[in-house]
């Protein structure tokens, strides 16, 4: 049984972030999440493995920390 009350939104309980590398093979841009250590990494587009540079590990906690995990970049006006 369905209630009909509307449905109160959820707030996010965390953030991430996706850093774009341009594959040097193909140029596709592969998606990858906050890559913190130098490593292989392998094109979605063309299958080739290539090396890529990490993100600053502090930089992206301290990002996570002045958001609050999310819930500081919730819009103002739909809170």
């Amino acid at each position: 049984m369905r209630s009909s009350r509307p449905q109160k939104p959820v707030a996010p309980s965390g953030m991430d972030f996706i850093f774009y590398y341009p594959c040097p093979h193909c140029s596709y841009h592969v998606p990858l999440r906050s890559p913190t250590r130098a490593t292989m990494t392998r094109c979605v587009s063309c299958s080739k493995h290539f090396p890529i540079m990490p993100v600053d590990e502090c930089g992206i906690q301290f990002v996570r920390l002045m958001l609050a995990e999310g819930g500081a970049a919730l819009d103002p006006d739909f809170i």
